[in-house]
């Protein structure tokens, strides 16, 4: 848990009640690891701490994402969603002509040789 996320949520002006709830049951999940700012509860949980529908949640969250103040990776079927909050710093984006940060490192080339010989 993050208050220092939490307290951010909370001073975010110019949002509706049920945006700033969602917002801030987000930012009591997140990890805020090295400052990540992402969390992934479901939308089950989303729902029991906000007491909204999941239509509701749903709103709210593409409304919180148009104003950047999150950023979803949606998961496929069943597969969990991050969010990642901007917090006081805003969204990290990667400069111009650099790709984002890739957390997988790349398969080495076939005729490569073996890092151990």
């Amino acid at each position: 848990m993050s208050y220092r996320l939490t307290d951010w949520a909370l001073d975010v002006e110019g949002i509706t009640p049920t945006q700033k709830l969602v917002l801030a049951v987000l930012a009591r999940y997140c990890n805020g690891v090295n400052g990540s700012a992402k969390c992934w509860p479901s939308m089950a949980t989303l729902v029991e701490k906000t007491g909204y529908s999941d239509r509701a949640i749903q709103k709210a969250l593409a409304a919180l994402e148009d104003r950047s103040l999150l950023k979803r990776r949606l998961g496929a079927g069943k597969a969990t969603t991050v969010y990642q909050l901007a917090g006081r710093e805003g969204l990290s984006t990667p400069a111009p002509g650099h790709p984002p940060p890739n957390d997988v490192h790349p398969t080495p080339e076939r005729r490569s040789p073996h890092p151990r010989t």
